[in-house]
């Protein structure tokens, strides 16, 4: 990686002697228009413990994203790899990752080009809550509900269109999805930088509220300023 730097922290007294999530000696690279390969993630590792914020910080183009792409495994390294819970997940056949994938969440800078537009937020909720728990759901509705308050909305928002939404509004929405499957891992990648400072402290406070409520690890992307 380029001129970015990681960061790892954890609440007072939490356990952080078990690897989540390990990088190990991750490349990436990418042939740009002009035809040159450049190298945007270069030999990488990290170690994601329970209970533990890792912070990825840099400028743009450093391979924040990069990075976190090939953390959800939507990217394959040139060379090393990435482990969840001390098994292959980067280089894992297609099956294996489909079973893992419900444990590792994202949330991205604006959750409204990843929203579809034909969609209320009772579908959106409710279609993640089925993707994860296939077996409950029946439930889903209620689920709903459950994940809208826990991020700080209601159920008067189930009917909501995202574009009458506000930024802070949407993030939740995009947060509340995250988790709707129990993730234990949530990828933030530059989950708050396009909000206005006060929002983006409403949204952290959240994320921390979330993190230390259900024992998740956090992996968060930001430019630097």
């Amino acid at each position: 990686m380029n001129a970015a730097s990681l960061f790892a922290s954890a609440p007072a007294g939490a356990e952080t002697t078990d690897v989540v999530l390990r990088a190990n000696s991750v490349v990436k690279s990418f042939v740009g228009p002009d035809k040159v390969r450049r190298t945007v993630v270069n030999q990488v590792s990290l170690d994601l413990a329970r209970g533990e914020t890792l912070g990825i910080v840099g400028e743009s183009g450093s391979g924040k994203s990069t990075l976190a792409r090939i953390a959800l495994a939507l990217e394959t390294p040139d060379s090393g790899d990435v482990e969840f819970l001390g098994r292959p997940w980067t280089s894992a056949p297609a099956a294996d990752q489909r079973a893992i994938r419900r444990r590792i969440a994202v949330v991205y800078q604006d959750p409204f080009e990843r929203f579809d537009p034909r969609w209320r937020v009772s579908r959106i909720l409710t279609d993640a809550i089925e993707l994860g728990d296939p077996e409950n759901a029946h439930r889903a509705a209620d689920r709903a509900v459950e994940l809208l308050e826990t991020v700080g909305l209601g159920r008067e928002h189930l009917a909501a269109w995202p574009r009458q939404m506000s930024g802070g509004q949407r993030q939740r929405v995009a947060i509340a999805r995250a988790i709707a499957t129990r993730p234990e891992v949530i990828v933030l990648d530059e989950a708050v930088s396009a909000l206005d400072v006060s929002v983006q402290a409403q949204i952290l406070d959240l994320l921390t509220d979330l993190q230390q409520q259900a024992g998740r690890q956090l992996i968060c992307s930001s430019p630097t300023t």
